[in-house]
């Protein structure tokens, strides 16, 4: 094995033993709360009529993409969870 192949299969081997998931932090009305909000702001964003304030309904998105995934990064930062806790 040449000195770029050994080279190549620790790099791989390093990165394979790094945890790379995301687990979810947040509950089921946590969620549901998050499409709700997200989709109500999407909704002023686009449809309501127009005020000049508008584009605040854009922020929607982030509510609507952190529900879609489960994962709230500030939640992360915090150390929060809403997410209910599995019984062994």
């Amino acid at each position: 094995m040449s000195q770029t192949g050994s080279a190549f299969a620790v790099s791989v081997a390093i990165v394979n033993t790094r945890e790379t998931h995301m687990t979810t932090n947040m509950g089921g009305i946590d969620r549901g709360l998050r499409i709700v909000v997200g989709l109500a702001l999407l909704w002023y964003a686009l449809l309501a009529p127009a005020t000049g304030y508008n584009w605040i309904g854009w922020i929607g998105v982030v509510p609507l993409i952190t529900a879609l995934i489960g994962n709230c990064p500030l939640y992360s930062i915090l150390g929060v969870s809403t997410c209910p806790v599995k019984k062994a």
